[in-house]
């Protein structure tokens, strides 16, 4: 029900109209009468009545002037003015209070009924505007912390354009105000006591774990916002009127989060901190460079902190590194099954590395490719028929998920020596790793027309015997066998990607005489060579 004050000085007018209107079939309730504007307003305090019909003519204050009080007093309150007076000028006036119905004298009972159906139904689209208004600004105050971590993530990640970042930020609670602010980056670094805590845990746990602690610690010190980023990164904003306070608020702040975390819950984190910024609208430029920090401690290790502002100190490095020289170098010494000289090998590649390179991504890929160099090496070897390595896109998700260049070694030589031990098994003898020598000989020679049984065989200080039964053992073929068949392969490549002639090609993989080549060839791929290279393009 809708509540009514009726304003008309005639007390057998105001009798009439309260005696003759059904008013709760009209959806009303009358809560009162008044005599005057001003004993009106005293009621309307008290009251607060949905709508007041009042005469126009009244005195001490006339019907016009209360239609003045209520809008600039209760704006929410219709009024329905009851007048004697035909004149525009009334009626102008009327509108300008925004007064709902303006009645000429008489009317009926019939009329005011449909006035009262009429206003019912504004004051009941207005009701269900203000409960649905009502609705979405509680669900708008439910998901604040949802929408505010939302814009946060939105104005670090990207360059916000928008002129209102102070207009959202205090719509969104984000009390995070000064001259100075920065954006600290937190990366879990173990967590291997917590999971031996905890031994069912998954990452979900420990990045729960980690941000409810952070964050009431955050909510704590009252010094800075904690926002989640993704599933691994956390962003730490703090904001101080002078640096050196923000930089005692980030110290101490952090150094909390270090102790809590570890004491409690046995789980180590790490802090990028990015450069110091003067706006908000500068936080993707405190956060890039906090980002950008975080490529280095690759190379740095186990570090606490590492700060933005130090970037300088760290000279982008890419120098070339061969990455066959050192393939072929690995290669051999797992065919030969040679552990330490392994080992030393991935040291010194290793070392070289740093020395050439400081960019995580440029490193992991230089070990990638060396060791996909090796696994196809090894593929393509005749001397062992095992299987080799397999699982490529496991290796290379292992590699890439290193955290530190001395994990990476770890992880690169341990990897090479079981390869070791899958492509040479408990196969150790010297006949084995005669045969390996000898096949890389031919591999790195075989472009020299004098290669021969004899020179190989001197080169390896072994008597031809002896050493063409090994091979034919080993390899299923004679020497000569696999020497054509390596210099044929090679010529094959050459025409896949070059457009050499096949006496320059013939000269290159070993062979004199081109006509002799062009023979051998046919022989070996039932194609000529002219034929060959036709049928490739």
């Amino acid at each position: 029900m809708f509540k009514v004050l009726l304003v008309d000085d005639e007390i057998l007018t105001r009798e009439a109209i309260s005696m003759n209107i059904p008013w709760e079939e009209q959806g009303f309730c009358l809560i009162g009468t008044a005599e005057n504007g001003q004993e009106a307003i005293e009621q309307m305090k008290h009251m607060q009545p949905d709508l007041v019909i009042t005469d126009i003519c009244m005195p001490y204050m006339d019907g016009l002037e209360l239609a003045n009080y209520i809008h600039q007093n209760f704006p929410d309150t219709k009024v329905v003015i009851l007048s004697g007076h035909d004149e525009f000028e009334y009626a102008r006036h009327a509108l300008a209070y925004h007064v709902k119905e303006y009645i000429l004298k008489p009317i009926t009972s019939l009329e005011l009924k449909e006035v009262l159906k009429r206003v019912r139904i504004s004051l009941e689209e207005e009701a269900g505007n203000k409960a649905h208004l009502g609705k979405m600004q509680l669900e708008y105050h439910k998901n604040i912390p949802v929408l505010r971590e939302r814009f946060l993530r939105r104005i670090i990640e990207e360059r916000y354009q928008g002129r209102d970042i102070y207009d959202k930020m205090n719509g969104l609670n984000i009390n995070l105000y000064g001259d100075f602010y920065t954006v600290i980056l937190v990366y879990v670094e173990d967590a291997q006591e917590f999971c031996l805590i905890y031994p069912d845990s998954e990452d979900d746990l420990i990045r729960f774990t980690t941000t409810n602690i952070i964050s009431e610690i955050m909510e704590e010190v009252h010094a800075g916002i904690a926002v989640q980023l993704s599933e691994h990164r956390m962003a730490l904003l703090f904001a101080a009127d002078c640096e050196q306070e923000l930089e005692r608020q980030v110290d101490e702040t952090c150094h909390r989060i270090l102790k809590s975390l570890w004491d409690f819950v046995k789980i180590k984190v790490s802090f990028s901190v990015g450069i110091t910024v003067n706006t908000p609208y500068s936080w993707w430029d405190s956060y890039r460079n906090a980002k950008e920090a975080s490529e280095y401690k690759f190379i740095s290790g186990k570090n606490d902190f590492i700060y933005g502002r130090d970037l300088k100190k760290y000279v982008p490095m890419n120098e070339p590194i061969s990455v066959e020289d050192w393939s072929d170098r690995l290669t051999l010494q797992i065919k030969l099954n040679q552990k330490q000289e392994l080992e030393r090998s991935v040291t010194e590649l290793f070392q070289e590395i740093k020395s050439k390179c400081n960019l995580r991504k440029d490193i992991i890929l230089y070990a990638q490719n060396i060791f996909l160099s090796i696994v196809f090496e090894l593929r393509g070897a005749d001397v062992d028929r095992e299987p080799g390595y397999t699982e490529e896109r496991i290796v290379l998700r292992k590699l890439m998920d290193s955290r530190y260049l001395s994990e990476l070694e770890y992880d690169f030589k341990s990897l090479c020596t079981e390869l070791m031990n899958k492509i040479c098994g408990n196969k150790d003898g010297e006949s084995r790793k005669l045969i390996i020598l000898a096949m890389d000989y031919i591999e790195k020679n075989y472009a020299d027309s004098n290669i021969s049984l004899n020179i190989v065989c001197s080169y390896l200080g072994v008597s031809i015997s002896y050493f063409s039964i090994n091979f034919k053992n080993y390899t299923g073929e004679t020497f000569v066998e696999a020497l054509t068949r390596i210099r044929i392969d090679k010529a094959k490549k050459m025409m896949d990607v070059t457009d050499l002639k096949t006496y320059e090609i013939a000269d290159r993989v070993g062979y004199n005489d081109a006509h002799y080549f062009s023979m051998i060839f046919k022989k070996t791929t039932g194609m000529t060579p002219s034929e060959y290279a036709k049928n490739r393009k």
